[in-house]
């Protein structure tokens, strides 16, 4: 555990000397970890999860395809005619996403980096009150593994760790029970229903709010002195 834990350590702190535009950082830089550190069910596999890349949308197609069902009852841009330019938009949306420092989404693969299980990432990023939103989503065919859980801790790790944050909340609609079991097994605290919280295609609806704070993921070794979101900076303004 440990050195995976030394590993995670180097690969963020590196990630984040990357999105900050460090020549000394590689860009295919990814985090390693297994599954199985955090569900010992027969089948855990080990996972990679890293920032998308152009040459994922393939990937990225096949695995919305391949749930289509399940996927298009929770998330509102999964539909029955999602395609290969679909992927091709989402993994440029990431892409720029990282640039901006709004979102920090992350694929879940396989353990070859190859295969894309599902996708997890923080959103919604708040830099004045150091706080975000965790989602995440796996395909139907790797559910029940503690893949989602795998992934989700170490995004939320990476989140409280170089981002700095002070505060993750997961956002879920009541009918949603998968979603809300992955927050329960990170440790996140349920706090309310909130009413109205969500929209879903239109209507409003309420939602269950899960909290994570960086003593629910206590490691002492994981968040670099001073590390933290920075400013947002207008074109021109110096650095």
């Amino acid at each position: 555990m440990r050195v995976a834990a030394a590993l995670l350590r180097s690969a963020l702190i590196a990630i984040w000397r990357l999105r900050l535009g460090d020549p000394a950082a590689s860009p295919r830089l990814f985090l390693r970890i297994s599954a199985d550190m955090f569900n010992r069910s027969p089948g855990a596999v080990e996972i990679v999860v890293r920032p998308l890349s152009r040459q994922d949308a393939p990937a990225l197609h096949a695995a919305v395809r391949d749930s289509i069902a399940s996927l298009s009852a929770a998330f509102p841009w999964c539909r029955p005619g999602y395609g290969l330019a679909d992927a091709q938009a989402r993994v440029a949306h990431c892409e720029a996403a990282w640039e901006r420092g709004s979102e920090f989404p992350f694929g879940i693969f396989d353990a070859s980096g190859q295969a894309l299980l599902g996708c997890a990432g923080l959103n919604q990023v708040d830099a004045g009150h150091r706080s975000a939103n965790l989602g995440y989503w796996v395909g139907e065919a790797h559910r029940r593994r503690g893949v989602a859980v795998a992934a989700a801790i170490q995004v939320a790790r990476f989140g409280f760790g170089p981002l700095g944050l002070v505060r993750i909340e997961i956002v879920t609609t009541p009918g949603n029970h998968a979603s809300q079991a992955v927050a329960e097994k990170l440790g996140a605290t349920r706090e309310a229903v909130a009413r109205n919280r969500l929209v879903v295609r239109g209507v409003p609806t309420d939602a269950l709010v899960y909290s994570l704070v960086p003593a629910d993921l206590a490691d002492p070794g994981v968040a670099p002195a001073g590390a933290g979101v920075p400013p947002r900076r207008t074109p021109g303004e110096p650095a």
